[in-house]
């Protein structure tokens, strides 16, 4: 986002440029053949290529600018300049110092890894797709308790826990209600695929034993399988948080009780993911239900899935008014910390999401960068996250997005509360009721979970 120069610059009309001035381009460093955003006018063909940039706002700086060397190059020149470079429909070519050299070479780099993370963003957004159409298969088939039905959630499984083996990493995927794939008739899905995602991170930072990953996943993917017994429209109420009257609250409060009707009649379940599904609500001080169990009572795998399931509904709310960002997320799970929700488990999260969890917002150092969204977590340096960044006049689905892991010149200065990220930044994201997490390693090619 162009951001407002320091007070040394002043605006200038393209036409009263001049060789010498010291300038700044107010927009984004990839969009002009330059090194960098603010640099001294050196010849007529730089002035030429700025001439050529179109609609850019330019400012000067006359405390670092010397106009009287533009007797070295005519209007004349640089209009000659200009005129060859539209006829012959050649390339500029740009004087530059061993430096500038140098800055060229790192951006063209920049690029490249711009053009990698875009190009990983696509693939995970089809990787997502496929996990979400076989959470929906596997969602129907045990509600339908077809002859072995329980496989396709233990490959699931072992997919994700390969994957989380490797080089993985956490992504979120934006706007994933802005098609029929990822609409509103499929929350119950994504709900359960996220809390599937979340937990199986969690999981892995506990280092649980393969066995208690699959019981994990196929419990996580499968807790909320008893809502296929309520009542579309309490459900509807509960997801937006909205107050449901007492008969309500005792419908849907039967939901664990319904899964656990549902599974015990596959033999081949797993006893360990029966418990998440019966326990997930259950709460640690025993305010939970269906059995008001406490601590102790509760298995730890089922805790695991509470904060996941509870993570995931704070940050989904389609109401932005009741939505949590991450971080406010966090903080209200870390406030019940040993109350309703275990505070290893809550812990091990924040470390699986990082300090900087998908769906913060963030300013960048680089100025010309101004403001992004945080769209992944790299588990090999949870410091340097995957950033999309805000580009008023691109389209979301083109827009840039920075791999810190592999730019070390940038980096996040801080993080933005959402009241503080103007409105029209927040709209460049939405309609957003929820982000989606895929598992996802650095080969694309060996990555286990685009092998059905």
């Amino acid at each position: 986002m162009a951001q407002t120069p320091p007070s040394t610059f002043v605006p200038i009309k393209v036409e009263d440029l001049k060789v010498g001035m010291h300038v700044k381009l107010d927009c984004h460093w990839l969009k002009h053949p330059f090194p960098r955003n603010t640099f001294k006018v050196q010849s007529s063909a730089e002035l030429a290529a700025i001439r050529k940039l179109g609609h850019v706002t330019i400012y000067v700086d006359p405390t670092r600018s010397d106009p009287e060397s533009l007797t070295k190059s005519t209007a004349s020149e640089v209009a000659s300049t200009v005129h060859q470079c539209h006829t012959q429909a050649q390339p500029i070519l740009v004087e530059e110092s061993e430096e500038e050299r140098s800055l060229r070479i790192k951006k063209e780099e920049r690029i490249q890894a711009f053009l990698r993370c875009q190009e990983q963003a696509k693939k995970a957004t089809a990787g997502y797709a496929d996990a979400l159409s076989q959470t929906k298969e596997v969602i129907g088939q045990i509600s339908a308790v077809r002859e072995g039905c329980i496989s396709k959630a233990i490959q699931m499984t072992d997919r994700v826990t390969d994957a989380l083996q490797g080089q993985g990493t956490a992504m979120a995927i934006l706007n994933v209600d802005n098609s029929e794939a990822f609409g509103a008739s499929n929350f119950a899905a994504l709900h359960s695929l996220n809390v599937f995602m979340l937990s199986m991170m969690i999981g892995r930072g506990f280092e649980l034993s393969r066995e208690n990953m699959r019981d994990l996943g196929i419990g996580a993917l499968l807790h909320d399988i008893g809502e296929r017994k309520v009542p579309s429209q309490v459900l509807a109420k509960q997801r937006e948080r909205a107050p449901l009257t007492r008969s309500e609250k005792t419908f849907f409060e039967l939901h664990p009780e319904y899964g656990q009707r549902i599974i015990e009649d596959i033999c081949s379940f797993p006893p360990a993911s029966a418990q998440v599904v019966y326990q997930h609500h259950e709460r640690i001080d025993g305010s939970g239900y269906p059995c008001g169990l406490k601590d102790d009572a509760i298995s730890f795998l089922a805790k695991i899935v509470m904060v996941a399931d509870e993570y995931d509904h704070l940050t989904s709310i389609r109401d932005p008014s009741k939505r949590l960002c991450p971080t406010e997320a966090f903080a209200h799970l870390y406030a019940n910390r040993g109350k309703a929700f275990s505070e290893n488990v809550i812990v091990c999260l924040i470390q699986a999401l990082s300090i900087y969890p998908p769906g913060t917002f963030v300013l960048m150092s680089d100025e010309s960068l101004g403001i992004g969204m945080v769209i992944s977590t790299n588990f090999a340096a949870t410091t340097r996250p995957m950033v999309m960044i805000y580009e008023p006049d691109t389209s979301v689905d083109n827009v840039v997005v920075l791999n810190l892991a592999e730019d070390e010149d940038i980096c996040i200065q801080k993080i933005l509360h959402r009241t503080k990220v103007p409105e029209k930044v927040q709209n460049y994201w939405n309609p957003r009721r929820m982000a989606g997490y895929f598992v996802q390693i650095k080969d694309h090619q060996d990555d286990p979970m685009n092998k059905r």
